[in-house]
């Protein structure tokens, strides 16, 4: 099984939250707090592109974050 590191996360297993003067720690929901991806499975993804920055959706494995303008995995 190949891992690669959380882009969410970062690795660490956890987010932090900020909403106006509010701070808290969640865990994170796209690796279980694993702080890692499995690369041999598929996740739902999104990314904008385009003039008008649509919005582009993907199910399959894991794509390069660094290649896509505001790309995101989302919780299953």
């Amino acid at each position: 099984m190949v891992n690669m590191i959380c882009y969410n996360c970062k690795g660490n297993g956890y987010v932090k939250l900020s909403f106006e003067a509010e701070t808290s720690i969640e865990q994170c929901e796209i690796c279980h707090s694993q702080g890692e991806l499995d690369e041999t499975k598929y996740y739902h993804q999104t990314w904008t592109e385009g003039v008008e920055d649509s919005i582009a959706i993907y199910y399959g494995p894991l794509l390069d974050s660094e290649c896509f303008k505001n790309y995101k995995i989302h919780k299953e």
